[in-house]
């Protein structure tokens, strides 16, 4: 992942931090990106609802961007900043929330 993908991550977790007003604005920016990463989801997992993918994709989004956020601190998930250690990093999240999103 490179610096824009990070820097983008910082975006969208600080956005859901913030106060209502800049929540909304950054949930009508990415609104259209959810809802193609929702219609991809429901094709690969038929048997669920639309509610419960939006709420799994939502719970992975928080975790994927708690833990880039994090790059390059010490104490935390990914201490290093090298490319190879932030993706050893996304390949175990990966594998961790498929396992939720077939759940």
């Amino acid at each position: 992942m490179g610096k824009c993908g990070i820097i983008r991550a910082q975006f969208v977790g600080r956005s859901r931090a913030e106060p209502l007003p800049i929540q909304v604005l950054s949930d009508k920016q990415f609104h259209e990106t959810q809802q193609r990463f929702l219609d991809i989801l429901q094709r690969a997992f038929p048997n669920q609802t639309r509610l419960e993918l939006e709420w799994k994709l939502d719970l992975v989004v928080a975790v994927l961007v708690r833990t880039l956020n994090q790059i390059g601190q010490s104490g935390k998930l990914i201490t290093g900043s090298s490319s190879e250690e932030i993706e050893n990093a996304i390949a175990r999240l990966v594998k961790f929330t498929a396992g939720g999103m077939k759940a």
